[in-house]
């Protein structure tokens, strides 16, 4: 967790941003995409502001509220790094951070179980193309399902179009028992 304080990181389809809530937690600067508005607003914003807080008196003062009283209790953001939230499809999402000339590539890109749309692909390998600082310097964790059964997606279909626009990719954990899953790790090259 010390390594990501100071990193900048986009969690891509995040519903409850779990994987971005420990990035931010541990002093990284985190933007939360999801497709829907909706999950941003009622998953995604609440489970930051349950889960990260300035100090442990915090937590049993934030028991019984409710997320708009949460908002108001946290509002000196000053001891944390940045966060931003962004509702949309990813080609969406690609064009709005291309143009914000505020935001910088991202040490750290973070998506999981949004691969089963093989229709969607190449929309994602754009945005970690597009987003992902460049020379091997950033990197993208991609958690999936081994296969999609009914869909189409795999991993390692996806792992051959990352390969083919130009990213290094190596499998850094894989789940044998029960649903298998793996996780790739893609630098550009």
């Amino acid at each position: 967790s010390d390594k990501l304080e100071g990193c900048k990181v986009l969690e891509v389809g995040c519903g409850a941003g779990l994987p971005g809530v420990f990035a931010f937690a541990s002093g990284a600067s985190v933007h939360f995409n999801d497709y829907n508005k909706e999950v941003l607003e009622e998953v995604t914003i609440p489970n930051v502001l349950l889960n990260v807080r300035n100090s442990p008196d915090q937590l049993d003062e934030s028991k019984d509220k409710k997320p708009d009283d949460l908002m108001a209790k946290c509002k000196d953001t000053s001891s944390f790094p940045e966060t931003r939230y962004f509702a949309g499809d990813w080609e969406h999402l690609n064009t709005l951070l291309t143009q914000d000339k505020n935001v910088n590539r991202y040490d750290l890109i973070l998506t999981s179980e949004t691969i089963y749309n093989p229709d969607n692909h190449q929309k994602l390998i754009q945005l970690l193309k597009d987003q992902l600082k460049e020379s091997g310097s950033g990197v993208a964790l991609i958690a999936a399902k081994t296969y999609y059964f009914g869909v189409g997606g795999s991993i390692q279909d996806f792992q051959r179009k990352l390969e083919a626009n130009g990213f290094e990719v190596e499998t850094v954990f894989k789940c044998e028992s029960g649903v298998k899953r793996e996780i790739l790790a893609a630098k550009l090259k």
